[in-house]
């Protein structure tokens, strides 16, 4: 929305979010004298949230190992599945509860044959499968 008498725009977007239903996110002009995110400023900014995610392994496809990241919103359960093409679970790297945040699992890929492997990430109702490839 276009305010015609300063020009100034302000934007209003809603989120659709199954675990947040209706936020509302509503940005407003700053003034110039506005400090935000430093030392100088009496209110911190709120820690962003993340939402659970399974992002690609880093590299891929890869030869000894590479590295699995997954985003936890809530500290809970997490379970990181390793499947073959055969659906046959042939490592499990993480079994644990884990806090919020971003976490970058290790996964090696010793006694596995070149391929292509299925790794599913599961916690609190958030069920997510990517594809790796191991070549030799």
């Amino acid at each position: 929305i276009v305010d015609p008498a300063t020009a100034v725009a302000t934007y209003h977007c809603k989120i659709t979010n199954p675990l947040v239903p209706g936020l509302v996110l509503t940005s407003q002009p700053l003034s110039s004298d506005t400090v935000i995110g430093t030392e100088e400023s009496e209110t911190a900014l709120p820690q962003q949230v993340l939402l659970p995610a399974l992002h690609g392994n880093h590299p891929n496809p890869f030869v000894k190992s590479t590295r699995i990241t997954i985003d936890v919103g809530d500290q809970g359960h997490v379970r990181l599945t390793v499947v073959d093409l055969l659906g046959r679970v042939v490592a499990m790297p993480v079994d644990e509860r884990l806090a919020p945040g971003r976490h970058k699992i290790p996964f090696a890929a010793r006694g596995l044959s070149a391929g292509i492997y299925f790794y599913t990430v599961e916690m609190a109702g958030f069920r997510r499968t990517r594809q790796m490839v191991v070549v030799r």
